[in-house]
């Protein structure tokens, strides 16, 4: 058994090492790159920077737009049909849970989120782990480590997927960055 995991460990870090050594061509195919009008236009509406969104649809969903969580999130930023309802009512959108699966009316109404999580937190960090977590779950956390950096709060998050969550969002943001540099 031993030998069986240093085998998988030896092939996961030579797949992690050629991957960053890979041509952009290939890192490129790592890290697709679809909707980018759609997610320039409403980044710029609501001066969100456009490859954080592309690294939260990246994270999210691969950029495919008919993606279905085992929890019931929908589409490329995988909205909960409650939260797509709650989003409608609170930004004046008329976009139903139906249309999750449309790149502009999910996109739409992921960035609309992502944007108003940004205001409540004033901090990029918390309203990632509040998109992937829930606001409500990062509310009572702060309240249980109010006397704590940003940094030590997202260490002290109970749910390890939102702690890997965050740190993967801005990793994808910087290869968006790398790969696409002149794309928005």
């Amino acid at each position: 058994m031993k030998r069986l995991l240093l085998l998988i460990s030896v092939i996961l870090i030579t797949l992690a090492v050629s991957a960053s050594m890979a041509t952009p061509h290939i890192q490129r195919a790592l890290y697709p790159l679809k909707y980018s009008t759609i997610i320039d236009k409403y980044s710029q509406k609501l001066e969100l920077d456009p490859y954080l969104i592309a690294a939260i649809i990246y994270e999210e969903s691969r950029f495919k737009k008919d993606s279905r969580s085992g929890a019931g999130a929908l589409g490329l930023m995988q909205i909960m049909p409650e939260t797509a309802k709650w989003i409608s009512s609170k930004s004046k959108m008329d976009i139903n849970d139906g249309k999750l699966f449309e790149p502009k009316e999910n996109i739409a109404l992921g960035t609309w989120y992502f944007s108003w999580l940004l205001n409540k937190y004033q901090s990029e960090t918390l309203a990632l782990a509040a998109y992937n977590g829930g606001d409500k779950n990062i509310d009572k956390w702060l309240d249980e480590h109010e006397d704590v950096s940003e940094e030590e709060f997202i260490k002290k998050i109970p749910f390890e997927e939102t702690r890997n969550y965050v740190e993967r969002v801005q990793i994808s943001r910087s290869k968006y960055e790398t790969l696409y540099p002149k794309e928005f």
